[in-house]
């Protein structure tokens, strides 16, 4: 409540001022949205005014928008990531103007963004998960992961598999998927040394083909099935050194 001098009364007379809050619903992306980002909207309503101006007008109400986040960074100048909630990030390409949605499917805290693999894949670790997005094909994955220190090391030769390499535990992701493929233990993690099929050469009554050969130790090999099912055998060619 406000009080006002008025010119007509010469005296003091009372204004109601209401406040429409702004919805606080999360994450920000459900209020309003502009060109595919999240932006608040709070409505403010004034009843019973009689401006001073002119003492037959009358002002019904504003819209004020707002562009809030959380936080905001650049990266090499050629990314904005705009920390909208706790569990989503707006990457935008400030080359294209395109802008892709990195979020937590569990609602987890999304820590630091990564933009890794020649600028084409983001990865984010949460408190309990890992979160990997292909740029062009816009396919995303969350799979259970603990805190390794921020150690692992990622290699994105393959078009449709992320392989992360820690502590001697080499660890592969289906792009698209929210379950990984499996994880092995090498100590030869080299993705010249390691090969992947994803559903190539498919058998009749087979509906997914996926396969996984990597080095045990120098003279054998191990090949992984989908269903974790192991074939091992001996190169005699390979030189004991």
């Amino acid at each position: 409540m406000e009080h006002l001098l008025s010119p007509r009364s010469s005296g003091w007379r009372r204004r109601s001022l209401a406040v429409c809050a702004c919805n606080r619903g999360s994450p920000l992306g459900q209020q309003s949205t502009v060109n595919g980002h999240p932006r608040p909207v709070c409505v403010l309503q004034l009843k019973h005014l009689r401006t001073l101006l002119s003492p037959q007008g009358t002002l019904c109400g504003g819209v004020e928008q707002f562009d809030c986040c959380l936080r905001r960074s650049i990266y090499k100048n050629k990314f904005e990531l705009t920390y909208v909630g706790p569990s989503q990030v707006i990457v935008k390409n400030l080359s294209s103007g395109t802008r892709v949605v990195l979020k937590s499917h569990y609602g987890y805290e999304v820590e630091e963004v990564k933009i890794l693999g020649k600028e084409r894949y983001l990865v984010a670790h949460t408190s309990d998960t890992l979160l990997l997005r292909d740029l062009n094909t816009n396919r995303l994955s969350e799979i259970a992961w603990q805190g390794s220190g921020g150690n692992e090391k990622y290699f994105f030769e393959n078009e449709n598999v992320c392989m992360i390499f820690s502590a001697g535990e080499l660890t592969l992701v289906e792009y698209g998927s929210n379950d990984s493929l499996g994880s092995v233990h090498t100590e030869f993690m080299n993705p010249h040394l390691i090969s992947i099929r994803i559903n190539k050469r498919c058998q009749r009554g087979m509906e997914d083909n996926k396969k996984l050969a990597y080095l045990v130790d120098i003279k054998t090999i191990a090949i992984v099935n989908e269903d974790s099912t192991y074939v091992r055998g001996k190169h005699s060619s390979f030189p004991a050194t």
